[in-house]
């Protein structure tokens, strides 16, 4: 029952447990209530003798919607006779949001030690909360309807149950546009030192009753790759968004798609609203939200002295919009020669798979690595781990979060960890991991909550199957600053006894369009999405997917073009992302170079009970299947590709998709389809020597889910323009089924080509990921490249076109024009010796490389230099034979060129003479 007036008692000590639910605060009498009223709550538990096990439980109402939400609930007072385990609520939302409406306190045991019975307070535990009423009650299913807050007890082992309620009746505002003029500021640091990290500030003034609020923030935008974003937080509030549940809220952080760091961090605060505008004492002073973020400059010294903007934006429902910007400065790097003590430790943990301190062969342990950080202080840091041959050593894959970074020092080089065999040794022994010069920014208050100045880093370890049963000591150091060294080291011990596995281990598998459907172009692709969920604490010896794909007597139907992982879940650190790309395996049953078959073979997978959601024991991967245009393939016609999942030799487990053969129709662009064709020149100059190459750089980005034909032409009327070579460079990895080494069109060796080609087919884009409108490469791109050079001719303008079609489109047509000079002072010419230069007796039948040669018989003599990047330089090979008269030189070409030396002639003509 619900009480008005303090919880007063009449015995010290009750016979029964009892409990009282009482409204406190400014509205304990109000019955009506409106969006923004606040209602406060004293739960009081007095405990009898003895044991008794408690579970609390707190709710708003419930409906289709949310009507009030839980400020998070706080255990206000503790009696001296109660032995109690502190616990924090678990706060749920039915809207899946920061939005609560529920809080369940599970205490377990209590015991009354009945230390103290002359007072009733000694026996009695108090929890406070506050509801806020976030519904505008416009709706006739709010709208004077009546609803219940409660709370709830159940005890002695769930065979009593109490229940205590306060009724409401809820009413429409006559205030609903109440709201003053929001405010808001970004500041920080006048300027960045390259490679750290700064924090900086973004305060809101939200003199508001309720909006939905989102922040942005951003590195600058004019130019890419000068910063990357870490983190944002909400940090703290005034007392009027006191419900904000700011440690539940987290940002999202953008990965950028052309260089790398992250691009934005996002955070959607939910509904916010500000419990103080309907109150009688309402301070305005306390309408403010307060967050931070860190910036991360990157290790570029052409940016000291340069100025950029970082950008700020909040979005409050869909009517308001602020942006603002904050300008830095780029400074020298920090010295880091003098650097504060600073420490480590290490925690070890139990084997995964069964809790004990023994390990056997091929079984994984693990322990925790803390680097404390004093605060506002640079360090460049690496972690090394040895074990002196005995043990294979794993870092969790870094860009799968394996490094757990305190707010303050969120900036961390997120490298992956180099795995090193030293001499005599067949396995990795020795690891390091390069985190980078490591800034604590002071985002939170280091006194309050240590765990912000702390990088924790988990290492992996398992015994070789021929390692002896004994104890063997992990090593590891923190090296930081300048040759300092901070060592640490635990034990673990090896048995001969094999370790009995666990038999539930089958994993959850499924495998499914990772984007639309199975229907598909001939010439396009589409791809599959692999999802294996495991078992915390299992392990397998071995895991197998195998992906099979139908063929007949004419050729392959379906090639697969790639398998990659798109995650790897935290509590899997003995799976490697170069680990899968080295164990790919792709087979063509029809020799054609088409793969109808593709592998990836796994052993000795641990999985981890770390982390506590699902998603951290799962592993995704790609699989990018691409429709060939095989006589077999006529529309709508239905094949099954295979995926398969064996483990442990014994069991496998089969998924089958559909795929359905499209005919007829044109892989064309969207009308207003954000495509875009950018050709930039990559070494311009105004006027372009005889014999001087010049390159095209030819971006062609495709949207997201679509697929779109792409033609690529090159010609040239000039006689003295040499087209050497149009390739493909590079592929965005939405693009996964154009494979350059097979798409590139084969130019022949000739002095003066004119006209070269690539007619790709379908280009599809299967990833969602959105065109950057710019030319900077992302992940749907293809670039290409046209080399051409100027051969000896007297033509003042050498017209250039390049074309390139999309779809039924016109073409978009780029034109140059290259001017003739004999002046090559603009350029700079290396003079140097070549280095590397070889000769050596080539085989002309069998293995004959020998030496000696006898009368009429033919020696191939082969010589071989290479060419370092950038360099430019004019070239002339000659060669002598001596004595004259004995032998004849009968033949004398290039015979090999590397794809780097486009405009080296194979054809050229050799002039042989007599003395």
């Amino acid at each position: 029952m619900p009480r008005k007036k303090r919880y007063a008692p009449m015995n010290a000590v009750p016979a029964f447990m009892t409990f009282a639910l009482e409204k406190i605060g400014e509205n304990a009498n109000v019955t009506e209530i409106v969006q923004g009223t606040q209602l406060s709550f004293r739960l009081f538990i007095h405990f009898t003798n003895g044991t008794t096990d408690m579970t609390v439980e707190i709710f708003t109402p419930a409906n289709q919607t949310t009507i009030m939400i839980l400020c998070p609930p706080i255990i206000s007072y503790v009696g001296s006779n109660l032995q109690i385990n502190p616990v924090i609520p678990v706060l749920e939302s039915k809207s899946q949001t920061a939005l609560f409406d529920r809080a369940v306190f599970n205490f377990g045991n209590v015991t009354n030690n009945m230390n103290d019975v002359t007072k009733a307070e000694n026996s009695i535990l108090q929890i406070d909360f506050n509801a806020t009423m976030i519904n505008p009650a416009t709706s006739s299913s709010i709208k004077n309807q009546t609803f219940w807050v409660s709370a709830g007890a159940e005890y002695n082992n769930q065979n009593d149950i109490w229940v205590g309620q306060s009724m409401y009746i809820a009413k429409e505002s006559d205030k609903q546009n109440v709201s003053g003029t929001p405010k808001f500021n970004l500041t920080g640091p006048s300027k960045i030192p390259i490679a750290s990290s700064a924090k900086f500030r973004l305060d809101l003034n939200l003199p508001i009753l309720t909006k939905k609020v989102k922040v942005d923030v951003f590195p600058p935008l004019n130019t890419s790759g000068v910063m990357s974003v870490c983190n944002l937080k909400v940090r703290d509030t005034g007392r009027n968004f006191a419900c904000l549940p700011v440690d539940y809220i987290e940002g999202k952080l953008i990965n950028s798609r052309v260089y790398n760091g992250n691009s934005k961090a996002h955070i959607n605060m939910g509904d916010v609203v500000n419990s103080g505008i309907m109150s009688s004492v309402y301070d305005s002073n306390e309408d403010w939200i307060s967050l931070q973020f860190a910036m991360n400059v990157f290790d570029d010294a052409s940016l000291v002295g340069k100025q950029f903007w970082i950008g700020a934006s909040v979005t409050m429902d869909t009517d308001f919009i602020w942006t603002g910007q904050y300008l830095v400065e780029i400074d020298a790097k920090v010295d880091i020669s003098t650097t504060t003590p600073l420490t480590v430790s290490a925690n070890v943990k139990t084997p995964i798979v069964k809790k004990t301190d023994l390990l056997s062969p091929n079984i994984y342990t693990y322990s925790d690595e803390e680097i404390r950080f004093i605060h506002r202080k640079y360090k460049n840091f690496k972690l090394i781990c040895h074990s002196g041959g005995k043990f294979i050593l794993n870092f969790f894959e870094p860009s799968f979060f394996s490094l757990k970074t305190g707010d303050n020092v969120a900036c961390v080089s997120r490298d992956e960890p180099k795995y090193l065999t030293r001499a005599g040794e067949t396995v990795p022994s020795y690891t390091r991991l390069d985190l980078g010069r490591v800034t604590n920014t002071g985002m939170m208050d280091g006194k309050k909550n240590q765990s912000t100045n702390v990088i924790k880093v988990q290492i992996v370890s398992t015994p070789l199957k021929k390692t002896a049963a004994q104890k063997y000591t992990v090593k590891t150091n923190v090296n930081y600053g300048k040759q300092k060294t901070l060592p640490k080291a635990y034990d673990v011990t090896v048995t001969s006894a094999p370790m009995t596995l666990p038999t539930n281990i089958t994993p959850d598998y499924n495998v499914d369009y990772a984007q639309g459907s199975g229907s598909v172009l001939v010439g396009a692709s589409t791809d599959l999405l692999v999802n294996v969920t495991f078992i915390p604490g299992s392990f397998f010896s071995n895991l197998n997917i195998e992906s099979l794909a139908p063929t007949d007597s004419q050729g392959t139907k379906y090639t697969f073009c790639s398998i990659r992982a798109v995650h790897i879940g935290r509590n899997l650190p003995c799976i490697k992302d170069d680990d899968i790309k080295r164990n790919v395996k792709f087979v063509s049953s029809s020799d054609d170079n088409k793969y109808d078959q593709a592998f990836v073979n796994m052993t000795d997978l641990c999985v981890t009970r770390e982390y506590p959601d699902e998603v951290d024991n799962r592993l995704s991967l790609l699989i990018t299947v691409r429709m060939e245009d095989h006589p077999a393939n006529s529309n709508n016609s239905k094949d099954w590709v295979t995926v398969g999942l064996y483990y442990n030799n014994k069991t496998i487990l089969v998924f089958q998709n559909s795929l359905w053969t499209l005919r007829g129709q044109v892989a064309d662009v969207v009308p207003g389809g954000t495509e875009r064709v950018d050709v930039v020149e990559v070494s311009p100059v105004s006027s372009q020597p005889i014999g001087y190459v010049t390159g095209y750089n030819i971006s062609i980005k495709i949207p997201p889910l679509s697929s779109i034909s792409v033609i690529v032409n090159a010609s040239t009327t000039s006689p003295s323009l040499q087209i050497c070579t149009l390739k493909v460079i590079a592929v965005g990895s939405g693009l996964g089924c154009i494979v350059p080494e097979k798409d590139i069109l084969e130019i022949p060796d000739s002095n003066m080509l004119k006209k070269a080609g690539i007619n790709f087919g379908p280009v599809t884009n299967i990833g969602t990921d959105s065109v950057h409108d710019s030319y900077f490469f992302d992940k749907t791109t293809l670039l290409m490249q046209l080399v051409v050079k100027l051969a000896d001719g007297v033509t003042a303008t050498n017209p250039l076109e390049i074309q390139v079609k999309l779809g039924s489109q016109t073409p978009k047509v780029f034109p140059f024009n290259l001017k003739t000079t004999l002046n090559t002072t603009g350029i700079t010419m290396t003079t140097q010796p070549l280095s590397n230069v070889t000769s050596f007796i080539g085989a002309i039948t069998g293995n004959d490389t020998v030496p000696e040669i006898v009368k009429g018989q033919s020696k191939r003599v082969l010589t071989q230099f290479y060419v370092p990047a950038d360099m430019v330089r004019k070239m002339k090979i000659e060669t002598t034979l001596d004595p004259i008269n004995q032998v004849e030189m009968s033949d004398y070409n290039v015979v090999y060129k590397g794809e780097n030396l486009p405009c080296i002639d194979k054809g050229t003509k050799s002039v042989i003479e007599s003395k």
